[in-house]
Order: structure tokens, then sequence, then C-alpha cells
């Protein structure tokens, strides 16, 4: 509220030590006071004014005293009055009319303040933002304890891969350990597990779980943009009231959150796909998944098929990140929830994030609450 900036800035003028000294005397020190004091005075006698008639009450008799010392310091409508101050001492001018200022401005800032306090509250409350950011914390380490489980199961099949692809030829010393038919049993029991329920369920978890996240924040980023941005840009801080900072720092800290969630979750299964892209790079089963019963499956080939789509639609969307050629490419890899498609709804939602993020940093929005 710009009210509430004013009388701050008054309370500092008038509480200020008065100390005498060689190079700036008491009337010195009266004159800007003064002067530093007419530059606000009718700005906060009309805001003053306006608040009163919006909480539909009349004047206070105090308020009404409050605004008559205020016009001592409108020289252009009161010159009678702003010479009358002039001519008083610094001691006299602090002692009648700065005391009872004072007063009236401490008394004023004091309701605003426990008015915005109640209204913060409510918006809270309205916008049960403590559920909210409890609820999303609960969701969090539930996520992230299920993908940690399938990224170590990941892990372990990450190391029998290389141990299958550093296989040395066997020699006329070979012990027996490792023989290739173990080998090849091993490498099954690994692809039922990519390509099984396990892989399966950690991609459709994913994915879906971001999907949902980037799409509320590019609905509740519309509405942000609206009510806190000009023209997609960031107000100057010094240009809007401290309340309109308050709101966009409720505002921006929780959005910044559901973004950083759903882009987290599609790189997880960018890493996914990356880590295990040897076993489906190309649009043919590899040798080692040549097994009669992963082609007499149709479950299988399904599943396979589904991955395989995620890698080509990655690779196209990781292309168009980089700026690099699509040209030869097949655009339609890009369905609807591909890994590829949330890459690229992922790039687009980060340059919004990039805008809160800095939103937050030039309105001070980690100290902002106590900044009454």
């Amino acid at each position: 509220m710009e009210l509430l900036e004013k009388l701050v800035m008054a309370e500092k003028i008038l509480t200020k030590e008065i100390v005498e000294l060689p190079t700036n005397p008491h009337e010195m020190q009266k004159l800007q006071l003064i002067f530093d004091l007419s530059k606000i005075a009718e700005n906060i006698e009309l805001k003053l004014k306006f608040l009163r008639k919006k909480e539909g009450k009349p004047l206070s008799s105090m308020d009404l005293m409050y605004i008559e010392d205020l016009s001592h310091f409108n020289e252009l409508k009161h010159p009678e009055k702003y010479k009358t101050i002039l001519k008083l001492s610094l001691k006299k001018l602090k002692k009648h009319i700065g005391a009872r200022l004072n007063f009236n401005n401490a008394r004023v800032k004091g309701s605003i303040e426990k008015m915005l306090s109640v209204e913060v509250k409510e918006w809270e409350k309205r916008n049960d933002i403590k559920n909210i950011i409890k609820r999303l914390k609960e969701s969090l380490k539930k996520q992230t304890e299920e993908i940690n489980q399938y990224l170590q199961i990941i892990g372990l099949i990450k190391i029998k891969l290389k141990n299958i692809l550093s296989i040395k030829d066997f020699t006329s010393k070979d012990d027996g350990r490792g023989a290739i038919v173990d080998i090849l049993d091993e490498f099954n029991i690994i692809l039922s597990k990519i390509y099984g329920k396990i892989g399966n369920s950690f991609m459709s978890f994913t994915l879906k779980k971001g999907d949902k996240y980037l799409e509320s924040f590019n609905e509740k980023f519309t509405s942000f943009s609206s009510r806190h941005l000009y023209r997609g840009s960031i107000k100057d801080p010094l240009k809007i009231s401290h309340s309109e900072r308050v709101a966009a720092c409720q505002d921006a800290r929780p959005f910044r959150r559901i973004f950083h969630f759903g882009h987290s979750l599609i790189e997880q299964g960018y890493d996914f796909i990356e880590t295990n892209a040897d076993l489906f790079h190309g649009d043919k089963l590899s040798l080692y998944m040549k097994d009669p019963s992963h082609k007499r499956s149709l479950l299988f080939m399904t599943r396979w098929s589904k991955l395989r789509r995620h890698y080509k639609s990655a690779y196209y969307a990781n292309r168009i990140i980089k700026k690099l050629s699509v040209e030869g490419l097949d655009e339609k890899v890009l369905s609807r929830r591909s890994l590829g498609e949330l890459m690229l709804k992922s790039y687009s939602a980060k340059k919004k994030a990039e805008t809160l993020q800095s939103l937050i940093e030039n309105y001070d929005c980690l100290n902002i609450s106590n900044d009454f």
C-alpha cells in the first residue's frame, strides 16, 4: 500500500535524531525537515481520505487534526501556514506540530499494518497455501522414494550391462565363470525388468506426473502474469506498493515449486531413456533381445515399442532444444505425452520459471514477509 510507504518515510523524517553540528546547525535541519515533509504531505492527506472512503468510514477528529497539521507543509495550497512554520525554531516545530504529526502518523501506520496483516492471513487461508506446500512436499517425498527405488534397480542393470559389454574372448584357461549362456539368461532377466512392469511403470509415472505439474504451472502462470507482470516483464519494485510486492511474492514462490517438481520428473524420465539407449537405439531388436519368448510376447513387443518411441521423441526434442537440424526426422514422434513432447513443454515453461526467479530476487521475496 502506497500510503504505508509514505507513512514510513514521514516517521523517519519526524524521528530523526537532532544533533547540533557546525556544518549542520539546527536551522538547516529544520529547513530540511520542512522540505522533506512538504514532498509527501499532500500525498498522505489524499491517500488517507481515499482509505477512509474505501472503508466506508468518515474522517475522525484525529484524522482531521492530522490533515490540518499536514496542511502546514503544503506551500501551494496554504502559503500562510507554510510561512508560519518557517518562522518557528526547530525545537518548537518538533514540540508542537511535529509531536502531533508523529502521534497521528504512528496511529494511522499501525492501523494499516494490522489491516494488511489480516489481509495476508485471509489470503493465505483462502488459497490454502500452507496445505498446498505441505501436500507438495509429501507428494515429492513419496515420488522421490519411488524414483530412488527405480534408480537403484537401473543402477544394478547398468553394472550388469557393462559387464556383458566388456566380455573377453573365451580361452582354454577359462574356468567357466560368466559362461555366455548364463550371461544371456541374466540379460533376459534384465530386459524383462526394463521393458516389463518396472520400466513401463517408471516412465508412465514420471511423465504423467511431470505433465500434470507443467500443465498446472502454465495455467497458473497466465493468471500470475496478468496480475503481477507488465507485458510479460517484471514491474519495477520501486514503482509499486509494498502490498503489491507481498502479493507477487506470495504467488511466485509456490508457482516456482510446481515448475521444479514437473521439470525434475521429466529429467528423471530422460535419464532413464538415455541410460538404457543402447537397448533400443535401432528399429529392430538387438542380438541379445532375439529370445524366442520375447518375439512371441505381444506385451513385451508393445512395451519395447513404447520405450523406443520415447527414445526417438527425446532425440528429436533434444536437437530442437540445442538448435540443431531435425531434417530427415519425423515430427510425428512428438506424440501426446511422449518424452520429447514433455521435454519441449518443460523447456518452454523454464523461461517462465526464470521470470519468476528474477521476480523473487528483485522483490527480495525471501525477506519481504517481515518488511512491513
